[in-house]
């Protein structure tokens, strides 16, 4: 009972920022329809869901090549996501909002905010 309880909670924390993301992509919908909500809704819930299987997936097949470099490849990621946003913090800010509905923001959208996901699904077979 205590492994679903633990289950559950980590499956809260993991949605909360798809969660977030949705709701702030629903407000920037001037008139949101029902299929706007399902677009968005489903979009990050199958990313959320089908995360996890490639991170389980990846895990077991490439744990034990990715094990002695896996902190390397998250310092080099982390660095450069620091250093964009240094860079970008410099620029102006021309840039109009993004239209959440669009497949070319959704996607990335919901792909950002299920990288964890992915890692929790790896942590079986890499702890």
């Amino acid at each position: 009972m205590e492994a679903v309880v633990q289950i559950v909670l980590v499956a809260i924390a993991l949605a909360m920022d798809a969660f977030a993301v949705s709701l702030t992509s629903g407000m920037t919908i001037p008139k949101v329809k029902i299929q706007h909500a399902l677009k968005i809704g489903l979009t990050f819930g199958l990313f959320q869901g089908v995360m996890p299987l490639i991170g389980y997936l990846g895990g077991s097949l490439f744990s034990e090549q990715i094990t002695h470099i896996d902190h390397w490849v998250a310092f080099v990621l982390l660095t450069a996501i620091g250093a964009k946003m240094i860079y970008e913090s410099f620029q102006e800010d021309d840039e109009s909002p993004k239209d959440p509905l669009k497949w070319g923001v959704l996607i990335p959208l919901a792909v950002a905010t299920s990288i964890d996901a992915l890692r929790c699904g790896s942590h079986v077979f890499t702890a």
